[in-house]
């Protein structure tokens, strides 16, 4: 099932902005990043945005993708959990608006669909990811925090 995205959201904040403002219609895939283990730190939900989406009667026209989480009382087309992470600046990192994404539910899979000059163009402009958190363990955390397919533990990084 291909689509086009709207993804110019850096933020849960970005994305109610965009559903309050009437950017946000039918048929859009919505891609919050940036909510994943490094990025948020610590998989930050994004449940009340999908709530939020669901009382603005869009839940069935809409898909929402996160590397965060959602609590399991979604309703609609939400796809969490996406790894690699932005953080990690691997393809949810890459997605602009006007991508083309192609979600296959029984394979679990979800790609963004680009030639191999656009992957390089974007990966080469692609900023590096910068911690949010400066000091303390938050920061620490950041830091040496593995993806949440390795358990979400915590190793040296070297």
């Amino acid at each position: 099932m291909p689509g086009h995205s709207w993804s110019n959201l850096e933020s849960q904040e970005d994305a109610m902005a965009a559903l309050s403002n009437g950017e946000i219609t039918n048929g859009q895939m919505i891609v919050l990043r940036g909510l994943g283990a490094r990025g948020g730190p610590g998989v930050a939900s994004a449940s009340w945005f999908v709530a939020a989406v669901n009382g603005a009667h869009l839940g069935d026209d809409i898909a929402v993708i996160t590397d965060g989480q959602f609590s399991g009382l979604n309703h609609g087309f939400t796809i969490g959990h996406v790894l690699p992470e932005a953080a990690d600046d691997d393809p949810i990192a890459l997605v602009r608006d006007g991508d083309t994404v192609a979600i296959d539910i029984a394979r679990r899979t979800v790609d963004l669909l680009l030639d191999a000059s656009e992957w390089q163009a974007l990966r080469v402009a692609l900023a590096p990811f910068v911690p949010g958190e400066k000091k303390g363990w938050l920061s620490l955390y950041q830091h040496l925090v593995q993806p949440r397919s390795k358990g979400g533990t915590l190793t040296a990084k070297g």
